[in-house]
């Protein structure tokens, strides 16, 4: 049986996150504190979203990072985040509010 689509994402997520958490490990003394994920979640649905921020928190732990920063379109992995930071019109805004131009 093929899984879906966003189970593969979720896999592949997975994946690259032990990586990203064994070259951590292996560093010579360096500690990162943030972790940094682009787009990923796209074919996501809700539950397979919830399942990866949960992953995410997995990683914070498991590799004593502070915090994780990551990129998304989707509402329905933004709204489990700790918190938000949104990018739009050359303006920066933290929480529920929306960042846009004031032209």
């Amino acid at each position: 049986m093929r899984p879906s689509d966003g189970q593969f994402v979720l896999v592949n997520e997975a994946l690259n996150l032990d990586i990203a958490i064994y070259n951590l490990r292996q560093g010579e003394g360096i500690r990162y504190e943030t972790l940094f994920r682009d787009e990923t979640v796209g074919a996501l649905d809700a539950a397979n979203s919830k399942e990866y921020v949960h992953m995410l928190r997995r990683a914070m732990d498991l590799g004593g990072f502070h915090q994780v920063i990551f990129i998304c379109h989707s509402q329905l992995v933004w709204e489990l985040a700790g918190s938000i930071l949104s990018v739009g019109g050359g303006y920066v805004a933290m929480g529920d509010q929306q960042a846009a131009s004031t032209e």
